[in-house]
């Protein structure tokens, strides 16, 4: 039984392994230098980059700041609304009390 039998760190597997094909002479990528022109439109594009990120960071700013503006004072509102609530089921439990007890 093969079936746990290793070689080279591998089980035996049921199908032929495909060999592995390495091309010794693959194009690698190299460096070209660039020219006048094209290092101008290169920093022109950067610099369209880093102003639209930059754009887009203020504006996520901004909304977060008016986000928490907003919060601040919704949580103000529920809290009076609680309050109210409150003072309210206070004084109809304390009728209710009044009413039921014996005279």
């Amino acid at each position: 039984m093969g079936v746990h039998r290793f070689e080279w760190g591998f089980p035996e597997l049921p199908f032929k392994p495909k060999p592995r094909i390495v091309k010794a002479d693959a194009p690698t990528k190299r460096a070209v230098a660039m020219d006048k022109k094209d290092k101008q439109v290169a920093a022109l594009f950067n610099e369209i980059n880093f102003l639209s990120k930059d754009k887009a960071k203020k504006q996520k700013q901004k909304a977060q700041k008016q986000h928490v503006e907003h919060m601040k004072k919704h949580r103000a509102a529920e809290e009076e609304a609680d309050a109210r609530r409150k003072k309210k089921r206070k004084t109809f439990f304390r009728h209710e009390g009044q009413n039921e007890r014996p005279r």
